[in-house]
Parts: structure tokens; C-alpha cells; sequence
């Protein structure tokens, strides 16, 4: 405007206004202030109206910029107009506008306060805020832990159910899947040791694992067979609480506690107590020895030795209660004490097949019982004998008098003369004697019969004692009859009981017994009859009876006959009980018969068959001798019971009588020859195949023993027996068919050596197909009564002797669950029970 009230030209201006924008801030506002001197120039950059004003200047023309004043003054009084009139119009809004103005300036000032109240409240809040936040942020993280859960609420479920699924495993005995799940929890506690909800689990696991081990235990306790057995100390060793040693003890312990409750409690009757003690220890120890072997026998020497050790040490202490329980009920049993002897020995001999016969130890106890037996029957009957002779009159004890005075000697070769029946006390006396005898025959050792013999002579003296009190105090009052009948009796005493009862007790113990040069001959040096010395018995009645006596102290001719026995049907008091065979250590005859039935033997081994004694043939001929037969009769009943030996080689020998080449064929001539006439009496009078057997000799090419002596020469001079080719078993589709019988001692469960072929090719078998995962031992026995107490006696046998075969082939490596022992007792036969 200047410049055009100065007439400067129009670009002047605009080129004035364009060097603004170059200027600095300062300079700009000083330049604008100098053009514009009454405009409003503070804040004008930021003002875009300022701008566009600006631009809107540069672009007028003169004429235009000169009608800007008038314009604007227009504008101006417009304006000025219309506040008026809107003042005017809206004075009440004004009003309002006023009041509300003053309200509004209170509310700031309320509004400062209240600020000034907050900004001090600020750090309080702060505060909260911090805390809200950090309780945001653990529910934030609950929250998402509630998540994770929710999303994995299937497998938490499962795992929190695994004490509980544990729990069930035990109470229902599914004892494998409850080892499963512990292991499953092991893994789990080693990996998430951290984890209280894992320790937790695993500590309720673990008061499952003490159930199920009290459980396995008290199981043990109860009547189970071996594969029971296996499996309950396979699962205690899975939890491996205990080491090996304390397994077998708390084996032994469980199975101690069931054989107490099997064992019968004690009844009025002591002699079938102790019975049913001895059959219940006999079948129940050998049962749990079986079981203890077939489970502990794996390891190393050590092991053995540790495991021999344990099972030694507890069948020491059942024979130790066993002998206590002896001592304390034989003084109890009055007869049939042989048949409870047979029985115990039976039992030794049994657990002799373990390396623990205590056959030695029951010898003291039955030698004193049988002691005792006799020494109170025979006291009593004297007793009584003293009393009843004191009490009644002599004239009517007399009976028969010379009746059967005149039959003793008609009856002089037998033992008990009739005519100590002539008087009823001595008759009583000589019953109880016979009675005492009989019962001692069945059960006598040897070591007591001195003793016996010296108490006999005191009792016997006794009696004559009581024979001469009677007279010296009776004798001023005898009539002639009494004093005849006194005479009598001291006669039949002295002439015929006594030596009676002599001769009884030299049946029983004979002087053969201790006068011979054998191993019996320690046990007493005099014979026990000779300590019976009558002559002793007889002093008070010598002067009753002077020619009796010394006619009995005579010698007379010893007879001895191994035949006669003792006059029960005269006495009348045996029972069926007392008839029963005479024990092997009271005789030499029994000793004698057991060597010549073990003179002739012959036993199938794994090679060969092996016979006790050499076969006997004719002087350089091929004749066997009679003496031979029942040898080969064995070696033929061998070969037939074992299909098994598909092919036997009967192998001829000789021995060297010299090195020509002529000697040397005619002994392998002779042997071909031998060997040949051995097979051909199996063949015809044994019953064996032919196309089994082959025979050969081989002259003196193999000798056992020197040719240079004659007893060497006998030994190479032999038969054998080889086995070529032996096929035991034969696997089927649904079995395992062995060709020979697995053969056990009798009513036992004892496997014969003979047979521990055939089972270990049985074991062999199952090694080689492992495609058999179960394969039942069947066990089975023949129907030999129709009692219900026979039938339980062969279903156990059964199903012990089919525990022992399972045994074996555990032991010979199979594995215990492959297997399942079964006993059918005489349920499923295969033959005829009506035939041997």
C-alpha cells in the first residue's frame, strides 16, 4: 500500500512480500511490522489465513488494493451492526452465557482443588496400580495355567488315577500291570522331580508297592504250587526291595508259617499224631525244597554256596523242632512203634536226597522209646504179677496141674511151653512177657539189648525175691496142699518160664548177631543173652527147686533158626499193625538180601546202560549162563520202557591172552560171538525190537584194565551196552511228545536220574521253538482205590510230581512263564487200572 501511495510500482510489492519468505524469523516480523505497521503480525506463520491474506494482497491489482480500505470499513460496520442486533436478539443467552461463565469458573476452581487432592492421592495410587498389576499378572498366569490344564485334562486324569488304577492292580493280583504302572511312575518322578503332584503320586504309588509286597507275602503263605511260587518271588524281585539273600529268607519265613499251619494239632491219641506229623513234614519239606531249588538255583558258585547255606540252615531247623516234637510225644506212644520208625526213616532218607539225612538222630529217640515200651509193659505185668500173688490163696491158682505138666514136654520144641497155662497168675504174667516181646521184635536195636537183657534179669529176680518172701512169711501157715502147690509153681517158674522167656529174647536178639566178624559186631561184644544169667534169677528159689534149677543151668544146644517167630496166636494180643516188616538195622539177614538183589542191577545213563556186574558166559563159548538171566532180563525191561533208544549197540569184549594173530582172531571171534547171543536173548526171551540193536565185538582192542593180572583180565572180559542213537522227544502241533516215561522213586516226587535225559531234551526242545509261549506239564497216576482219600493222595502226587518236572526244566533254563505244572490225579487214563 506504501508503495503504492509512493507510486512504486505493483512488482515493487509483490518482489518486497517475496523476500519475506528469505528473511529470518526476527528480520520477518520487523520487515512485516514496516509494510503492515497496523496489522496484527504476532503468530502469523502458524496462521494459514495469514497466508492466503497475504497471497490474496500479492495477487490484487492497484485499483483493486485501493478499494480494500472502503471494503474493510464496510465489512466493518456490517459487522458492528449485526453484534448489535445479535446482542440485541440474544441478550438472554448473553445472561445465560454470563452464568454459566461464573459456574464454570467455580467448577475450575472445585476442578484445581480436586486436581491438587489427586496429585497428592497420585503416589497411593501409583502404588495400587503396581499391585493391581502384579495380581493381574498372576491371575493372568493362572488363567493360563487353567488353560493348559483344560486342554490336557485327559492325560492329568489319567495320571492322577494311577494310584488308584495301582490299587486296584493289587487288590484284584494283576501284580504285572501294577509293576507297569510303578516303573511308568519312576520314570516320571525322575523326570519331573520338581513337580510336588509327581512326588505325591509317587509316594501314594509307593504305599501300593507295600501292599502288593504284603500281599505277595501272605500269598506265600498260603497252600500254593510252584508256578505260584515263581511268580510271586518274580514279582518281589521286580520291586527289588529285598536282596537275594533276604528274598530267601522271607521265602523261607512264609513258607515256615504255612507248614505250621498245615501241621495237625495234638489229639488224644499220640501214635497217630505223630503219624500225621511225619507224612504232613515228609511231603510238605520236600515240596517247599523243590520249590526253594527250582527258584534260587541260577548264579555263581558264591550264590550257591550262600543259597545251599540259607536252605541248610532252615531244614536244620525243621528236623531240630521235628526231633524236639519226637522226644516230647514217643514217651507218649505204648505200641506200633515200628510202623512210626519206618515212617521217620522213610522221611530222613527223603530229605537224604537234599544232603540232609538225620536217620542218625532218630535212632537215640525210637532206642529209648523202645526201651521204655518194654521195660514198663514188662514192669506192670511184674508188678502186678507180685501183687495178685500176695493176694490169693496158692490151692486155687493151680489150674491143670499135671494135665499139662505132661504136655510141656510133648511141646518141648516149641517157645512157650502150654504148660505155664497150669497156673493163671504165671499164665497172666507169661501173656504180658509174650505181649512185651512182640511189640520189642517189631522194633529192636541192637544197642539196648544189653540193656534189656539186664533189666529183665532184675525184674525176673524180683519175682524169685517175692517167691521167697512169700514163703518166709507164709510158709508156718502152708497146709500140705498149698506147700505142694508152692513147689509147683516155683518149678514151672524156674524149669519153664524163665528159660522161656530166655529163648524169646534170643529170638529177638540172636547171638549170631553179635559173635559175627562184621561191622555189627562193634555194637555190643557179648551177646545179650549171656548177660540174661539165670543162674542169678534163680538163687532164692534154690533151695525150692534144687534139680529144676540145675537141670536149666545145663547147656544146651544152641538152636538158631531165622524162621521162627514168637507164638502170637497163642497170646492173642497182636494187632494187624504189629505184623509189619522188621526194620533194616535189627537183622543181618535183611542187610544180606538187599546185597544180592543189588549184586544184579542195571541203569540207563545218557550213553549207555550200565550194569552192575559182568555177564557170565561158558568157558570160551558164547553160552550165557543161567546166573546171567535176571541181569539181561533188566537191560530188556530197560529197552522196552524207553522207546526213546531208537538204537543200541551190544558190544563184545575179551581180554589179551596173547600177541599171536591167531589168538587175536579167535577173541574177536569170541566177542562177535557173545555179543551176537546177548542180543538174540533180548530179542527172543526179552521182547525187544531187533532192528534196535546191533552187536560187534571188538576182541582185546579196548581194554578198561592191565591184561597182566587175572583180575584185569576178568574186567576187560565184558559186555556193554551203547546207546547209537536216543530221540527223546518229538514236537507235535499241540504237544511235546516224549518217547520214554519220566520215571520217580516211589510216592514221591523224586525224578530218577534215568529221566533227567529226556526232561533236559524236553528244555532243549523249548529252547529251540520259541513259537511255544505256554506248554502245560500234565501230570497223571494210575486209579488204585475207590476211597476218597486215595483219590486226594494221587491228585497230589500228580501235581507234585508235575511241579518237580517243571522244576527241572526251569532249572535247565527254561523260562518259569512259559510254563504251568498241572496235576489230573487218576482223572484221565490212558489205559486199563485192572492190570499192573
Amino acid at each position: 500500500l506504501r508503495s503504492c501511495q509512493t507510486s512504486q510500482p505493483l512488482s515493487t510489492l509483490r518482489k518486497m512480500l517475496q523476500d519475506l519468505q528469505g528473511l529470518a524469523d526476527g528480520e520477518q516480523d520487523t520487515y512485516l511490522r514496516d509494510i503492515l505497521p497496523e496489522a496484527q503480525t504476532a503468530g502469523w506463520r502458524d496462521d494459514p489465513e495469514a497466508h492466503r491474506y497475504l497471497s490474496e494482497l500479492t495477487s490484487m491489482s492497484v485499483g483493486e488494493l485501493q478499494r480494500v480500505p472502503d471494503r474493510l470499513r464496510e465489512d466493518k460496520e456490517r459487522l458492528s451492526r449485526d453484534t448489535k442486533d445479535l446482542a440485541f436478539r440474544n441478550y438472554k443467552a448473553f445472561i445465560r452465557t454470563a452464568h454459566c461463565s461464573r459456574e464454570i469458573f467455580k467448577d475450575f476452581v472445585s476442578i484445581e482443588d480436586h486436581v491438587e487432592d489427586l496429585l497428592g492421592e497420585l503416589p497411593q495410587f501409583s502404588v495400587a496400580c503396581t499391585e493391581f498389576l502384579g495380581l493381574a499378572q498372576d491371575i493372568n498366569k493362572q488363567r493360563r495355567l487353567n488353560t493348559i490344564t483344560l486342554a490336557n485334562h485327559v492325560q492329568l486324569m489319567e495320571l492322577l488315577e494311577i494310584p488308584q488304577l495301582m490299587d486296584t492292580c493289587v487288590k484284584n493280583r494283576y501284580y504285572e500291570e501294577a509293576l507297569q504302572l510303578r516303573a511308568h511312575v519312576a520314570r516320571l518322578q525322575k523326570r519331573h522331580h520338581d513337580i510336588p503332584i509327581i512326588q505325591g503320586i509317587a509316594q501314594e504309588v509307593e504305599q501300593c508297592t507295600k501292599q502288593m509286597l504284603f500281599s505277595l507275602l501272605q500269598h506265600l503263605r498260603t497252600n500254593i504250587q510252584l508256578t505260584d511260587c515263581l511268580r510271586d518271588v518274580g514279582h518281589m524281585r521286580s520291586l527289588n526291595v529285598f536282596t537275594e539273600s533276604e528274598l530267601r529268607i522271607q521265602f523261607l519265613l512264609a513258607r515256615d508259617h504255612w507248614l505250621a499251619q498245615e501241621m495237625p494239632a495234638p489229639g488224644p491219641d499220640p501214635h497217630q499224631y505223630i503219624a500225621k506229623v511225619i507224612e504232613a513234614s515228609r511231603i510238605h519239606l520236600f515240596s517247599i525244597i523243590t520249590q526253594y531249588k527250582a527258584m534260587f538255583s541260577a548264579g555263581g558258585e558264591a550264590d550257591k554256596d550262600q543259597n545251599s547255606g540259607i536252605l541248610h540252615s532252615w531244614v536244620l531247623r525243621q528236623v531240630g523242632q521235628f526231633i524236639a516234637l519226637l522226644e516230647k510225644q514217643l514217651p507218649k506212644v505204648h505200641d506200633r512203634l515200628a510202623s512210626l520208625m519206618n515212617q521217620c526213616m522213610h522221611f530222613a532218607l527223603s530229605l537224604g536226597r537234599h544232603g540232609i539225612d538225620f536217620r542218625a538222630l532218630l535212632l537215640p529217640l525210637f532206642e529209648r522209646a523202645a526201651s521204655n515200651i518194654f521195660q514198663n509193659r514188662v514192669r506192670a505185668a511184674t508188678r502186678h504179677f507180685v501183687r495178685e500173688l500176695a493176694m490169693a490163696p496158692l490151692s486155687s491158682s493151680t489150674l491143670l496141674g499135671d494135665h499139662f505138666s505132661d504136655a510141656s514136654n510133648s511141646t518141648a520144641g516149641s517157645i512157650v511151653p502150654l504148660s505155664l497155662m497150669s497156673h493163671s497168675l504165671l499164665a497172666v504174667l507169661t501173656n504180658a512177657f509174650i505181649q512185651s516181646f512182640n511189640e520189642l521184635r517189631e522194633c529192636a536195636p541192637l544197642v539196648v539189648a544189653q540193656d534189656l537183657a539186664s533189666f529183665l534179669k532184675a525184674e525176673t529176680r524180683a519175682i524169685s525175691e517175692s517167691l521167697q518172701k512169700l514163703h518166709q512169711s507164709s510158709s508156718h501157715a502152708f497146709d500140705q496142699r498149698e506147700s505142694a502147690a508152692f513147689e509147683n509153681l516155683c518149678k514151672l517158674y524156674c524149669g519153664t518160664f524163665l528159660p522161656c522167656i530166655k529163648r524169646c529174647f534170643e529170638e529177638i536178639y540172636p547171638a549170631r548177631l553179635f559173635h559175627t566178624s562184621n561191622a555189627l559186631s562193634t555194637l555190643a561184644t557179648p551177646a545179650p543173652g549171656d548177660a540174661f544169667d539165670l543162674s542169678y534169677v534163680m538163687e532164692p528159689l534154690n533151695q525150692f527147686c534144687p534139680a529144676v534149677i540145675a537141670s536149666v543151668k545145663r547147656p544146651a544146644a544152641v538152636v538158631e533158626s531165622s524162621s521162627r517167630s514168637l507164638p502170637e496166636a497163642a497170646v492173642k494180643t497182636t494187632s494187624s499193625e504189629e505184623q509189619q516188616t522188621r526194620s533194616v538195622n535189627i537183622t543181618a539177614n535183611d542187610a544180606v538180601d538187599a546185597q544180592e538183589q543189588a549184586e544184579s542191577h542195571a541203569e540207563l545213563t545218557d550213553t549207555a546202560i550200565q550194569i552192575s556186574q559182568a555177564v557170565h558166559f561158558g568157558a570160551n563159548t558164547a553160552e550165557i549162563l543161567a546166573e546171567s538171566h535176571a541181569l539181561l532180563d533188566k537191560v530188556a525191561a530197560i529197552l522196552r520202557e524207553n522207546a526213546s533208544l531208537m538204537q543200541v549197540e551190544v558190544a563184545g569184549h575179551s581180554s589179551d591172552s596173547g600177541s599171536s594173530a591167531e589168538k587175536d582172531a579167535f577173541e574177536l571171534k569170541l566177542s562177535q560171538e557173545r555179543a551176537e547171543a546177548v542180543l538174540a536173548y533180548l530179542v527172543e526171551k526179552g521182547g525187544v525190537e531187533a532192528g534196535r540193536l546191533t552187536a560187534r565185538g571188538y576182541g582185546d582192542t579196548q581194554p578198561i584194565d592191565t591184561n597182566t593180572t587175572k583180575e584185569g583180565r576178568a574186567r576187560n572180559r565184558r559186555v556193554e551196552f551203547r546207546v547209537l542213537d536216543r530221540r527223546a522227544t518229538d514236537v507235535r502241533a499241540d504237544e511235546i511228545a516224549i518217547l520214554e516215561a519220566v520215571q520217580f522213586e516211589s510216592n514221591s516226587a523224586v525224578l530218577k536220574a534215568q529221566s533227567h535225559y529226556v526232561l533236559r531234551a524236553v528244555a532243549s526242545a523249548l529252547q529251540s521253538h520259541p513259537e511255544i509261549t505256554r506248554l502245560e506239564v500234565g501230570g497223571h497216576s494210575a486209579d488204585t482205590g475207590d476211597s476218597a482219600e486215595s483219590d486226594a493222595t494221587e491228585l497230589r502226587v500228580s501235581q507234585e510230581r508235575a511241579d518237580a518236572v517243571m522244576a527241572f526244566l526251569v532249572a535247565a533254563g527254561v523260562e518259569p512263564h512259559r510254563l504251568e505244572a498241572r496235576g489230573f490225579g487218576d482223572t484221565q487214563p490212558t489205559a486199563s487200572n485192572f492190570t499192573k
